[in-house]
């Protein structure tokens, strides 16, 4: 995870200047990377899925970390939507929780 969140603070710097294209290329020919990547979206669905089975609050967690979630959202959507329709409604899901505070 690591090198994911470090990469991110690179990319955050870097996304006006890099295409989708560019981004899902770095992110799939880095195997550590992609490994990292992933580790980052299952989080983000597991954050999803404990609050459709209402083990957390999303309006609480959103105070700590719904503004990363919706950062982590825009630039990654790219990557997400290349994975096909299923990886991409989750993700959608994942934004409108990170949206929510009531």
């Amino acid at each position: 995870m690591f090198k994911a969140r470090s990469f991110t603070r690179k990319l955050k710097i870097e996304k006006a200047d890099l295409s989708d294209n560019e981004l899902i290329s770095k992110i799939e020919s880095d195997p550590q990377l992609l490994q990292s990547m992933i580790l980052v979206m299952n989080y983000f669905d597991q954050i999803r899925v404990s609050e459709e089975t209402g083990r957390i609050n999303a309006s609480i967690f959103n105070r700590s970390l719904g503004p990363v979630m919706i950062d982590y959202y825009h630039r990654f959507k790219p990557y997400m939507e290349k994975q096909g329709e299923n990886y991409i409604k989750d993700w959608e899901k994942i934004y409108e929780l990170a949206k929510r505070t009531v």
